[in-house]
């Protein structure tokens, strides 16, 4: 492609809605020139322009074109040889752009399904996809998704031009005018200390838990943790109770940890297992306690008691989600089952996507005392 050929061409594409005047003049350039590359537009062993004449080509500094050109080269698009020039250094990988049936594969025992581009499952992947895009499928319907407008009368969807954003706004660059470096790190023993002390101090006086700080796990969110539980605390084919009606996202993570699920139904007092539920002996029970997911009842003592008294005699464990247990319509709320917990078989979730906001992926697991050690390596494994 000649210099003024590649320039009018490099003009074009600068045109494109994928490359918005809003984008740095250096990254416009250097992207439309890659595509170029690894479209063949400019085949492997041509030569590029000089930087000053491409400049004045396309109407931007000689600062812009070396910096694209200098992006180029660390990426391996092209390669500088003194005194002579810039040239295209790049060659497709065997069998792209072609079709499956086209490309050299080495099949093994794994299926290929298309999940954006033809990746490679194994067996278990592919079980997890199907399971995962069922799964979303059910809770698109129960949350009134369509495509990506949510529909009227949706449960649990927050209201965020409410959120104080000038003072989350000044409180965060207050934090980060002080901050420790060591706070980047990534190796924090369970989570970042002080912030495990504050969560300890308000589950003791708002949930009245049992606990010290060092059970306090931190992780992203309610859904790692009941991932990390299952994944420690079963085996494959073991048999989870879980209320019914139950959360959809705990749900769909059990059946992807490959667990039985055992529906056990709920009243006015929360989960009722029956006669007939007793007899299937589970390893796990999830339950959501303070403010039953969907339907908003609270577990009464006496159930509560059973639940802690029949998972110490069956050597199961039991899975406290503490969802929206902090909003209340009247009355005080019921401590924790956890608190209620003196056998230690109780684990127990919460996290801050109510009483802040979703997006803050911020949740904790406070495990019992035997379990610490254990879970601290299956959370970083």
């Amino acid at each position: 492609m000649k210099q003024l050929i590649l320039s009018e061409w490099l003009l074009t594409q600068l045109n494109q809605a994928e490359f918005p005047a809003r984008m740095p003049n250096h990254r416009r350039v250097y992207a439309a020139i890659r595509r170029a590359i690894t479209e063949q537009a400019l085949p492997s062993g041509a030569r590029l322009p000089s930087t000053r004449n491409l400049a004045e080509d396309l109407n931007v500094s000689r600062n812009t074109i070396l910096a694209a050109f200098e992006q180029l080269l660390d990426e391996g698009y092209v390669t500088a040889k003194t005194g002579s020039g810039t040239y295209v250094n790049y060659t497709q990988p065997e069998g792209f752009g072609k079709s499956g049936s086209q490309a050299n594969t080495t099949t093994t025992k794994a299926t290929t399904i298309n999940v954006g581009n033809n990746a490679t499952l194994s067996q278990r992947g592919l079980a997890s996809i199907s399971t995962l895009a069922l799964s979303n499928q059910v809770s698109n319907l129960e949350h009134g998704y369509l495509g990506h407008e949510v529909q009227p009368f949706v449960p649990a969807e927050d209201d965020y031009s409410r959120f104080p954003l000038a003072l989350w706004r000044r409180l965060l660059n207050r934090q980060w005018r002080a901050i420790n470096p060591t706070l980047l790190d990534s190796s924090h023993d369970g989570g970042y200390l002080p912030l495990r002390k504050a969560i300890a101090d308000y589950l003791r006086v708002s949930r009245a838990v049992n606990l010290t700080v060092d059970q306090i796990l931190i992780t992203s969110g309610t859904q790692q943790s009941i991932d990390l539980c299952a994944r420690l605390l079963t085996d494959h084919n073991d048999i989870v109770w879980v209320e019914n009606p139950c959360y959809w996202a705990a749900r769909r993570i059990l059946e992807v940890n490959g667990l039985q699920l055992h529906a056990v139904p709920i009243d006015s007092e929360g989960m009722a297992p029956s006669i007939q539920d007793y007899r299937v002996k589970p390893r796990l029970i999830y339950t959501t306690p303070s403010h039953q997911y969907p339907k908003g009842m609270v577990m009464s003592y006496g159930r509560r008691r059973l639940l802690l008294d029949y998972a110490q005699n069956s050597n199961a464990w039991i899975i406290e989600d503490d969802y929206d247990s902090e909003f209340r319509f009247e009355g005080r709320p019921i401590s924790s089952l956890q608190g209620m917990d003196t056998h230690g078989r109780v684990l127990y979730l919460g996290t801050f996507s109510k009483v802040m906001y979703p997006g803050i992926r911020l949740g904790y697991v406070v495990v019992p005392p035997q379990l610490v050690d254990s879970f601290k390596s299956g959370l970083y494994q």
